[in-house]
């Protein structure tokens, strides 16, 4: 009973506890306390950290306690919490980050990913992050969470507080974007970059200073900006599909800033068991605020060098095709090869229609249908069957006569993926220290890895330390490989990587 006391209190403030404190917090007697934490420790349940006072923490939540996450022009905080309540939940996580972050301080700004379990208290949560960090901050709600405290983690709240005067975030909300979306996108990338009026002005300085001392070369190639978006995602009305036509959105803003800026994001999901029965319902999160049906965009000034990768788990095969017929803005797939489309599937990838259409999403999953840009990378397509059982519905846009390849999900190159797009990202600052890394990965390759989701993690932490990272799976990712032009993606691991190193250095 003392045992289970102490690891409940430890479980609620990840941060740690003194010995004094966990006995005020159980009820029991110091010396109680203070041989069942040595037991525990020896055990290798606790670790300790000495300070002004010895604080004992889960051994789980040992990476929140490295100094890896203070540098010399940025300091993160990483906070989890998974308690039931979710305004505890809430203040903890938020607690936990701004404690590492800004010693309990307001940082400069923060984004929060919510497990969708937490939907029926989204109220109570949103007002216990406001609580603690104010409204400078983003977020929306996930499946599944992932951060460099405990590699994968599911029904958990989880916060990312950043402090650097070398980063300046201004943000819009582009409300019932799917009206028009295309319009959206622009207005809300002008409306952010509008705000930035510290930011244009620090701008200039430090683009003044980097001219009289870098090689031109890296003035072009690293620009001082980049955009964090949140787009609603798709989601289920009555069991119909609601596109979350994130590829219009995003073609909006890349009309306003051009074709090369970063723009990292993803799409706001509820928990993939839903959405493999058609139900889910997802949240976005801006300034403080509860949106549905909405697009979050951050305009980000950086003085600080950042970069991006993007890969994924798919290899081609000889399975090729040409959509024939589209309609609904190229989100139904209504033809392939002049065929009913679930048909020419079906035929493709040499299944029965009537197993196909049982659990067809579990199918275009392992066998999506992708398509091929003008470099030669191959892009998945999720997608999954309709009512009718002839027409497929699409994450993504297809355009009639478009080429395709039935791809084929490779369980080696998926467990790689994540390390492979930050290898792309991390291309030419191998010396650099990393001061966060944000990671969106499609919620469909979770559901692939099952069990061997950590070993992708795992394999991030050997090929890179404890460097901290922070994301959450997605149903659908926005982002781009190294050089190349942001694309709204499906079944990939998309990231954004903050270097602590000025630009001007």
């Amino acid at each position: 009973m003392k045992y289970d006391k102490i690891l409940n209190a430890l479980e609620e403030i990840p941060s740690g506890l003194s010995i004094s404190e966990i006995a005020k917090k159980t009820g029991l007697h110091r010396n109680t306390v203070s041989s069942a934490v040595k037991e525990l420790k020896d055990k290798e349940i606790l670790e300790k950290r000495i300070g002004s006072a010895k604080i004992y923490y889960l051994k789980k939540y040992s990476s929140l306690h490295h100094e890896r996450l203070k540098g010399k022009n940025i300091k993160v905080g990483i906070g989890i919490s998974d308690l039931q309540d979710g305004y505890n939940a809430a203040v903890s996580a938020a607690k936990q980050a701004v404690m590492q972050s800004s010693n309990g301080k307001a940082p400069t700004f923060s984004i929060v990913f919510v497990s969708s379990r937490y939907n029926n208290q989204i109220k109570n949560v949103v007002r216990g992050i406001n609580k603690v960090i104010g409204t400078d901050w983003i977020g929306c709600t996930t499946d599944c969470e992932l951060n460099s405290t405990l590699g994968f983690s599911k029904g958990t709240i989880e916060v990312l507080s950043i402090d650097s005067r070398y980063l300046h975030f201004s943000v819009s909300v582009a409300e019932n974007y799917r009206r028009d979306p295309y319009k959206a996108g622009e207005g809300s990338i002008k409306d952010a970059i509008n705000k930035s009026v510290r930011g244009r002005s620090l701008l200039a300085t430090a683009q003044f200073m980097r001219a009289t001392k870098k090689e031109f070369t890296d003035i072009i190639t690293n620009q001082p900006y980049f955009i964090l978006t949140f787009v609603g995602g798709l989601y289920f009305k009555g069991k119909k599909p609601v596109p979350g036509l994130e590829f219009e959105f995003l073609e909006g803003i890349k009309n306003v800033v051009g074709s090369f800026i970063p723009i990292v994001g993803a799409s706001a999901i509820s928990d993939t068991d839903k959405f493999l029965v058609n139900e889910g319902r997802n949240y976005q999160f801006a300034n403080g605020k509860i949106y549905e049906n909405a697009a979050v965009v951050s305009f980000v000034v950086s003085e600080l060098y950042v970069s991006y990768g993007l890969e994924h788990g798919y290899i081609p095969t000889n399975r090729d095709g040409r959509i024939t017929k589209v309609s609904n803005n190229g989100r139904i797939l209504e033809e392939i090869n002049n065929n009913t489309a679930v048909d020419e599937y079906c035929k493709l990838v040499d299944i029965n229609k009537e197993t196909f259409t049982q659990k067809s999403m579990v199918y275009t999953t392992m066998m999506p249908i992708s398509v091929i840009d003008t470099y030669g990378d191959l892009y998945p397509i999720a997608s999954g069957a309709n009512p009718d059982n002839k027409t497929l519905f699409l994450f993504n846009k297809l355009f009639q006569n478009e080429l395709i390849n039935i791809s084929q999900y490779d369980e080696k190159k998926a467990i790689d993926a994540i390390s492979n797009a930050l290898s792309q990202a991390t291309r030419g600052h191998e010396k650099d220290r990393i001061a966060i890394s944000l990671i969106f990965s499609c919620a469909g390759r979770k559901n692939l890895l099952r069990e061997k989701v950590n070993n992708a993690i795992e394999k991030v932490k050997r090929n890179y330390g404890d460097v901290p990272f922070f994301g959450f799976y997605s149903s659908g990712e926005i982002g781009a490989r190294k050089n190349r032009e942001p694309k709204y993606n499906n079944f990939t691991v998309t990231c954004l990587v903050i270097f602590d190193k000025l630009l001007t250095e």
